[in-house]
């Protein structure tokens, strides 16, 4: 059934039965290598149909199914006309900082590649100089 679900992710974050994941479930499918999505505006509107499904789902449980979407890879138009008017992520007490930490990550992420490509793929143990 996991496999299932990772393989039609798209279709299968639509299903009621999405909904009804525990956090853990749901977490563990939107971290998963096998995650197949066409974008990660996929992944996003799981994460927040999930959220808007279990509105009496903790502030934690919530920041911990927000925080595995990559919003790094999420163009700036749907950043601002979809994440940024999202109730659960808006009204969330940390929506802002769970946003910018995978925007960081994302970021870094990028940099390290370049650094590797530019040092011919040698990253320092250290990270960046």
């Amino acid at each position: 059934a996991k496999a299932a679900a990772l393989q039609s992710f798209g279709e299968f974050s639509t299903c009621v039965a999405f909904d009804a994941l525990p956090v853990g479930r749901v977490c563990e499918l939107l971290k998963s290598d096998d995650l197949m999505a066409d974008s990660e505006k996929v992944v996003f509107r799981a994460a927040a149909r999930w959220a808007a499904a279990n509105s009496s789902a903790s502030e934690e449980e919530v920041e911990a199914v927000y925080s595995l979407v990559k919003y790094g890879l999420l163009p700036a138009a749907f950043l601002s006309s979809v994440v940024e008017q999202d109730p659960p992520l808006a009204t969330h007490p940390r929506g802002g900082w769970i946003v910018a930490r995978s925007l960081k990550a994302h970021i870094d992420q990028v940099r390290v590649g370049a650094f590797a490509a530019a040092r011919g793929g040698a990253v320092p143990a250290a990270g960046l100089p």
